[in-house]
């Protein structure tokens, strides 16, 4: 039976592909994702909400499709990801 979606990576799955990169691949492999944008324009509880839900989602649907977090989110509000299938982006070229 053909699998429709990737297999979710573990996190040590992750970190185990992260460090057998080198430095070029670190740069062309791991992608970040920025938290700052996420609710910097809205104005109420209730858009935050919204905006943090969607947000939710969305990071949920990268990790169904292979991507997992390389390290715990830093201090510089950034998730690192990476995914097994090194041709896969998180945001596409043309956007």
């Amino acid at each position: 039976m053909r699998r429709l979606r990737p297999r979710a990576l573990t996190t040590d799955e992750a970190a185990d592909l992260a460090a057998g990169l080198d430095e070029d691949e670190v740069d062309e492999r791991i992608e970040a994702i920025c938290l700052a944008p996420v609710v910097e324009e809205a104005a109420t509880l209730s858009e935050t909400a919204h905006e943090l839900l969607a947000f939710a989602l969305w990071l949920i649907d990268l990790e169904r499709d292979g991507w997992q977090m390389v390290e715990d989110a830093g201090a510089d509000a950034h998730l690192r990801v990476i995914n097994a299938d090194s041709r896969k982006r998180v945001y596409r070229d043309d956007a």
